[in-house]
């Protein structure tokens, strides 16, 4: 029952970095290096043009910080840790978006696209 805790806390701090890091590509305007770091469950059909058309269509932001994470246990191969993402805006607004990580076996990578940012 421990190693499950320890376990989770490593997956979901993995899973924080790999979202925090996704986001500062995007931020600096990385949009190849973002979408290298794309889930599996995004990826098929899905075109680095088509991730750099949807990154450009969001609003643009100078500053994010995560909290609120749920942790979904594994369906299959991986599981999916999830966050709250709140985002300062280049004009000074805020907006808060839901953004899935899954703990993939070759590492956490983003869920990030059209249909998988959610807008709280």
């Amino acid at each position: 029952m421990a190693f499950a805790g320890i376990r989770d806390a490593l997956q979901s701090s993995d899973a924080r970095t790999a979202l925090s890091d996704y986001l500062k590509d995007v931020q600096r305007g990385d949009y190849s290096g973002a979408y290298s770091q794309l889930c599996d469950a995004v990826m098929p059909g899905y075109s680095e043009t088509d991730h750099e058309r949807f990154l450009a269509s969001q609003p643009g932001f100078t500053s994010f910080e995560l909290d609120n994470q749920t942790t979904q246990p594994a369906s299959g191969d991986d599981s999916s840790v999830t966050f709250s993402v709140h985002f300062v805006t280049s004009g000074g607004g805020t907006h808060v978006a839901r953004m899935t990580v899954k703990l993939q076996s070759n590492g956490p990578h983003v869920c990030d696209g059209p249909t998988s940012r959610l807008l709280q």
